[in-house]
């Protein structure tokens, strides 16, 4: 194994956000948490009321001194910080609740004055993807030209039925759309996770962390889920109690959440912050040293560190997955290529059913264990040209990635022919404004396959789109042609 400590000065095995800052602005950084006033859209009304379930309605936990102006928060904090760290220098972090839920007029008046202070070397907004529009999304790049800008999204689950348990109050699509619009304007964008939410298996935890580390972000918080006083989280619990994880199950799905997790995303927190006297349950998670002392001695023992099972996917693969979130619609999917089964678990968080092909045992077999306890996925063993014998509706997608299986024999893969039949019959399933996209790799036999492709696509049926902008694999779009 590499250098361990890679990302690191002391013992941790993953990169750290105190490395990352000390890196970046060489010296003691301090984040001074700031609450501007704001409230958020499944509060007021907007998208819903209450908020999330598990949030106590004072934002983050509750920030001290948020009576006073966020000057005056600001330096108080400072001091306090100068005490500990009399060189430090601070970032101006805009923490509770939804610090872009308002206008552009408005966030200026409250960023502005920060921008501009010379002891903040960059800010940090935690807002929530369904309040990023354009405007404001233009606004933040200003900020971002200026000084260097952080934004966190709480996202919490990247699976949908869970988000709605929580009241998160948008969906997973909107949360990728944003991330694709933050890293255009080239924000480092910052993603909270939760472990631990009621009916959420440790493999669908695992997927969460897939999902993520797949995705252009630059920074994780990962906490368990807290249960708080006097939010309807702790009514639920007290109705039904749930299983809580203990600490010994959230640190050991940590280590092995932070091993799928590319080894280029800065772990920013790893464990939570609630205040004792407001904590139901897990009391453990208060104690973030003792949690954060467990997680390394398991990274140690295990030898283990950051992104050591990450699985990289080609850059057409995930040119093809920000292609799929311009789909007009989410329904029902067709992964024809199941293989080791990314495509689909990528699929399964956006459409409400799936259902994926493959001829090979072990490509089922592979997927299988990938996706067990995703519900909305129907997994079959068999070609792609019989699409209609277990697919009785309409579909919005269907995505093919030729080839062969990874790890296997070349010899085994799709063949033109094969292809373009499963094509024509995919045609006879998608909605009039459905897209087939198809991943092509022009490597095999000197690109045969893709080049018969073109042949047939010259008379076929459709809209072609080609995106050949990639080194060893093509994609093509293809829209059915409008009836006469």
């Amino acid at each position: 194994m590499n250098n361990p400590y890679k990302y690191s000065k002391t013992n941790k095995r993953y990169y750290t956000f105190d490395y990352y800052l000390k890196e970046a602005y060489k010296s003691k950084v301090a984040k001074l948490p700031l609450d501007a006033s704001f409230t958020c859209p499944n509060r007021d009304g907007k998208v819903g009321i209450g908020g999330c379930s598990f949030c106590n309605g004072v934002g983050s936990y509750g920030l001290e001194n948020n009576q006073l102006s966020l000057v005056e928060q600001f330096d108080v904090a400072k001091q306090v910080m100068l005490h500990k760290w009399p060189n430090a220098k601070f970032i101006a972090y805009f923490q509770a609740f939804t610090n872009t839920y308002g206008s552009v007029e408005e966030l200026k008046a409250i960023y502005e004055p920060f921008i501009k202070r010379d002891d903040v070397v960059a800010l940090t907004i935690a807002t929530r993807p369904d309040c990023l529009e354009q405007d404001i999304l233009d606004y933040l790049a200003t900020l971002q030209a200026r000084k260097p800008l952080y934004v966190e999204l709480g996202l919490q689950t990247t699976f949908d039925k869970s988000a709605a348990s929580f009241n998160r109050g948008y969906d997973y699509k909107v949360f990728l759309k944003a991330v694709n619009e933050l890293r255009k304007r080239g924000i480092f964008t910052v993603v909270h996770l939760i472990n631990g939410l009621p009916n959420e298996t440790k493999n669908m935890q695992l997927t969460n962390v897939r999902r993520l580390a797949a995705l252009d972000i630059q920074g994780i918080k990962i906490h368990s889920l807290n249960i708080l006083k006097d939010t309807k989280l702790a009514k639920d619990y007290a109705l039904k109690p749930f299983k809580i994880m203990n600490v010994d199950e959230y640190t050991s799905l940590v280590v092995q959440q932070l091993e799928l997790l590319r080894e280029d995303i800065v772990v920013e927190r790893i464990s939570a912050d609630a205040k004792e006297e407001e904590l139901i349950a897990p009391t453990w998670s208060s104690k973030k040293t003792i949690v954060a002392n467990e997680i390394d001695k398991k990274m140690a023992a295990l030898n283990t560190v950051q992104g050591a099972k990450y699985q990289k996917i080609s850059e057409a693969v995930s040119f093809s997955h920000e292609l799929i979130l311009t789909n007009p619609n989410f329904n029902v999917a067709i992964d024809a290529t199941l293989g080791n089964g990314h495509d689909s678990e990528y699929l399964t968080a956006l459409f409400n059913e799936v259902y994926a092909f493959d001829i090979q045992p072990l490509a089922i077999r592979r997927s299988q264990k990938l996706l067990q306890d995703i519900a909305n996925i129907t997994i079959i063993q068999d070609s792609f040209i019989n699409f209609t014998k277990y697919v009785h509706k309409k579909v919005d997608l269907v995505l093919y990635n030729l080839g062969f299986l990874p790890g296997t024999s070349h010899k085994i893969r799709t063949d033109a022919k094969t292809t373009i039949e499963s094509i024509k019959v995919a045609k006879t399933l998608l909605n009039n404004d459905g897209t087939i996209i198809i991943v092509a790799y022009t490597q095999h036999d000197n690109g045969a396959e893709y080049q018969a492709l073109l042949e047939y696509l010259k008379t076929a049926p459709f809209t072609v789109q080609l995106h050949p902008n990639f080194e060893y694999e093509r994609i093509i779009v293809l829209k059915p042609l409008p009836k006469l």
